[in-house]
């Protein structure tokens, strides 16, 4: 009847399950997108950061890191070294969990 995503114990949909199944398709987007950067060291990066944190991010959060994944990979690998700063959306949003990516990223 429903796809298997909106499967649920009576099978009716409610606002709180459409809007988590929502929130679930978001997640693959970002995570996809992070993982498929076009170089390899951001593909690691980004994959590893997003594995990490996406689950614990809200929507806000996730929207902010979507604009995140807008800026080119040179700007987003210096930030990740701590050469540049990220914009400040970023990091009033995000920051903590990049700050705490960083220090316990190691580069192989």
């Amino acid at each position: 009847m429903y796809p298997s995503l909106f499967r649920y114990k009576s099978d009716i949909l409610t606002i709180e399950t459409i809007e988590s199944a929502s929130l679930s398709l978001y997640r693959k987007k970002l995570y996809f997108r992070s993982i498929h950067r076009g170089t390899k060291e951001m593909d690691k990066l980004l994959g590893e950061f997003a594995t990490k944190y996406l689950l614990k991010f809200t929507f806000n959060q996730l929207s902010v890191y979507e604009q995140f994944l807008e800026l080119s990979d040179d700007v987003l690998y210096r930030g990740f070294l701590d050469q540049e700063k990220f914009p400040t959306l970023v990091t009033e949003e995000i920051g903590e969990f990049l700050q705490e990516f960083r220090c316990g990223f190691k580069l192989s």
